[in-house]
């Protein structure tokens, strides 16, 4: 027999099912229990459909680094990423809702990777049309979880219509005021011989809790890999938080702050070597601030003795303007990686002021 026609006619079925069934239906992606059924869909399909190895290219290739960004710590997306799909579960609903992106700085950071508002409609094109290419040649056929879901209809709007503008300013502005009254506006001094007596021991009295280095180490490690071998140093301050049991991450914070205190120079050649230019040092500072943001969620660390005392801001202070070129050039650095304040208000303000993406976090996208 020939079962042509009956392929042909099953083919088309699941079309009209596609069609119809997911047919006007849109994914809502506020409502607690579709994101459930996404969140389980992305964990059964991460073999197959949800796994980041078929999209994650093409979308690297627009997009640098925005794949680093997920998954959040949203309870969702940490729920998801413990069951092994929270990559593209994340990914998806930060093109659907953006605004669940937490903390605001790893928002912010995201959104950088989208130069003005409209152009999330590219990032969102991109994955639709490299997921249907991969639907093809992987033969997953007309009629996947997203398309039964709704998710790739509410995709199709947010690539037709999606402008994130407002959101990218409203976060600026957010950061901004935060910056302004965090830490009572307090940014840590990374050369007084008494806070750093201070934070020594707070990273002490916290080495089984936020301190712990294996909350922060793997995601370091993944980007900046071997850095971490090279702390704590033999700058006397580390030799004694090392004997105390907390010199790894108090040289790690140390050496964000102020990277030419490593010692001796040997080592400071060392740990520099894992940097290619001197503006890479905002994307350690962030990528650390980041993973200490989310695990301060998952681990509800609350507000710690290193937010009051300025810490996180001077962190802050690096990620969006530190530049540590001098010292890869072999210069002295005596000032640190922090950003004097003048700098730090006038990155506030131009971020502020300039075209922020806010991606489409509507009800009935």
């Amino acid at each position: 027999g020939d079962c042509a026609a009956l392929k042909a006619d099953v083919k088309s079925r699941l079309a009209r099912a596609a069609a119809e069934g997911a047919g006007g239906k849109v994914f809502d992606v506020h409502d607690p229990e579709s994101l459930d059924e996404l969140m389980e869909e992305c964990v059964s399909g991460r073999s197959s459909w949800a796994h980041l190895g078929h999209i994650g290219p093409a979308i690297n290739n627009s997009f640098r680094s925005v794949l680093e960004c997920f998954p959040c710590s949203d309870p969702k997306c940490m729920k998801a990423k413990l069951k092994g799909g929270g990559k593209m579960f994340c990914l998806l609903r930060f093109m659907l809702d953006p605004e669940h992106v937490g903390p605001v700085h790893t928002l912010d950071t995201a959104l950088d990777k989208i130069e003005y508002g409209k152009q999330v409609r590219a990032l969102v094109k991109g994955w639709i049309e490299s997921f249907e290419a991969k639907r093809v040649v992987q033969g997953w056929g007309d009629s996947t979880p997203l398309d039964e879901l709704g998710v790739m209809k509410h995709l199709a709007e947010v690539a037709k219509d999606g402008d994130c503008a407002a959101l990218k300013a409203d976060v600026k502005s957010r950061l901004a005021r935060a910056a302004a009254e965090g830490a009572g506006g307090k940014v840590f001094d990374v050369h007084d011989p008494e806070s750093l007596d201070e934070l020594m021991e707070e990273c002490v009295s916290g080495r089984s809790s936020w301190a712990h280095l294996g909350h922060i180490g793997p995601a370091i490690n993944n980007s900046f890999r071997s850095v971490l071998e090279c702390f704590p140093c033999s700058d006397p301050k580390c030799m004694k938080a090392k004997l105390k049991g907390g010199g790894k991450m108090f040289c790690l914070l140390r050496f964000i702050l102020d990277p030419g205190h490593v010692m001796p120079a040997i080592r400071r050649k060392s740990v520099l070597r894992c940097f290619k230019y001197g503006k890479e040092i905002q994307r350690f500072a962030g990528l650390y601030v980041k993973t200490f943001e989310q695990k301060r969620t998952a681990h509800n660390w609350g507000t710690l003795r290193v937010d009051q005392m300025g810490v996180l801001r001077a962190l802050e202070r690096v990620a969006n303007k530190g530049n540590i070129q001098d010292l890869l050039d072999g210069k002295p650095m005596p000032g640190g990686a922090v950003p004097p304040e003048e700098d730090a208000a006038e990155g506030d303000d131009a971020g502020a002021n300039g075209a922020a993406p806010a991606v489409n976090g509507g009800g009935g996208e």
